[in-house]
């Protein structure tokens, strides 16, 4: 049940950034930090049986925010810790949070001692390579200049016409 669960949620796409996020007053006026959020969004989706949409509904939050937040979970310690020191963005944290302790492990041990700074653009690639290296059973790479190569991509916009 544990892997189903896991599955599902690894199989939910990221949101994209601009998702209106309806419980970040709240968090501001309880003083809750972004982790124990995440720890009540994750007993929020135990209490309902996985129904996103009832406790949506329910608790008067935006499916992204609750995937943002669910998603915090799944960091390692020190990550969370950043999270909740704002020195790493949820949006960030999210997409880190599709990656395995040991890439984790790496991605902080980055960002501590290298003061590496890793963009939400940066997360997102790092996380779709990764998952399509899974996926078809290849190694995964990460270091220091695989990340700077990152940053040094050039998004490339495709339109498509007709003649």
């Amino acid at each position: 049940d544990k892997e189903q669960v896991l599955e599902e949620i690894s199989n939910t796409s990221s949101v994209p950034e601009n998702t209106s996020n309806i419980s970040v007053n709240t968090v501001n006026e309880l003083g809750n930090t972004p982790m124990k959020m995440a720890k009540k969004y994750k007993e929020y989706y135990e209490k309902y049986k996985h129904d996103r949409k009832q406790i949506c509904k329910d608790k008067k939050i935006a499916n992204g925010t609750f995937q943002k937040y669910l998603r915090l979970n799944y960091l390692i310690p020190e990550l969370q810790e950043l999270v909740n020191n704002k020195k790493l963005a949820i949006v960030l944290a999210e997409h880190i949070s599709f990656l395995d302790k040991n890439y984790q492990d790496i991605i902080c041990y980055l960002i501590k001692q290298y003061n590496c700074e890793i963009t939400a653009g940066v997360a997102k690639k790092i996380k779709e390579d990764y998952l399509l290296c899974k996926k078809n059973s290849k190694n995964y790479y990460l270091n220091e200049s695989a990340i700077k190569n990152y940053k040094n991509e050039k998004n490339v916009k495709v339109i498509f016409t007709r003649n």
